[in-house]
């Protein structure tokens, strides 16, 4: 008859101590990689930047144009699934035109709702209105 025995001892209650001190050095090194590692170095490039997107305009699903300002110029790019970048067109950025401003506007008036003649407005109805 064979019998298994556990040279090591201990049993699951020392591997799942391991298991559980395993997963926290994990965790630390990966806390330690982001916060010195490469997440300081996405907070960094995030600050003053050269490159800025002026523009987005999608053409159809698979291409779309931008306009990107890149310090004193501007690039007109053309971009689509499987191809590089092609500069359409460059020129100084002091070319660009200003964005428009947007006017704000409430949202009913977007929703372009109006009052049927003679209803109560909504959600302004009293108690002794509906007896």
């Amino acid at each position: 008859m064979i019998t298994l025995t556990s040279t090591a001892g201990g049993g699951y209650g020392l591997m799942l101590a391991q298991s559980l001190l395993a997963l926290a050095g994990m965790g630390l090194l990966a806390w330690i990689a982001l916060r010195y590692g490469a997440g300081a170095l996405m907070r960094r490039s995030h600050g003053n930047t050269w490159i800025e997107v002026i523009e987005r305009i999608p053409l159809d699903n698979r291409r779309c144009l931008y306009v990107v300002r890149y310090g004193e110029r501007a690039l007109l790019l053309g971009a689509g699934d499987g191809a590089a970048p092609h500069v359409l067109a460059e020129f100084s950025a002091s070319e660009l035109p200003q964005a428009p401003q947007k006017p704000y506007t409430r949202f009913d008036a977007l929703l372009g709702r109006k009052e049927a003649p003679g209803a109560a407005p909504r959600g302004r109805s009293s108690a002794k209105e509906t007896m």
